[in-house]
């Protein structure tokens, strides 16, 4: 599937947690979506 997980100790801003990540899964909230890919795209080119 090419999805990672990572665990951190600390929260951090725009990071979920895992029952956020699990339930974005199921809704298909992931980059395999085509409206939700371009949203985080376009997320990471503001950020730069």
């Amino acid at each position: 599937m090419h999805y990672g997980f990572g665990v951190h100790e600390d929260k951090k801003k725009g990071y979920i947690d895992f029952k956020e990540m699990r339930l974005r899964m199921l809704r298909g909230e992931n980059m395999t979506n085509p409206k939700i890919r371009k949203k985080i795209l376009q997320q990471e080119k503001e950020e730069k």
